[in-house]
């Protein structure tokens, strides 16, 4: 959801962009953690997951392209 979320509106705030990545980083960091420290056994995912991940990804550049144009396309906006 933040990938999207931050793909999305990143024309308009290119400050989201680092920002979402410090996001994923802390994230990942604080899930590692938690995997060491608490889980004995790990849930088992297959391919399914991923699969419609990749499937969203391409909308979101879509979106990314038609906020881009309507935020860069008005001035009233700056």
């Amino acid at each position: 959801m933040l990938v999207y979320v931050s793909v999305a509106l990143s024309p308009g705030m290119p400050l989201i962009a680092p920002i979402a990545f410090l996001a994923l980083l802390l994230r990942f960091f604080y899930l590692k953690h938690e995997f060491i420290r608490f889980c004995k056994i790990p849930k088992t995912y297959d391919e399914g997951l991923d699969l419609k991940v990749t499937k969203l990804l391409p909308y979101s550049v879509i979106l990314h392209f038609i906020l881009g144009l309507w935020m860069f396309g008005v001035p009233d906006i700056f």
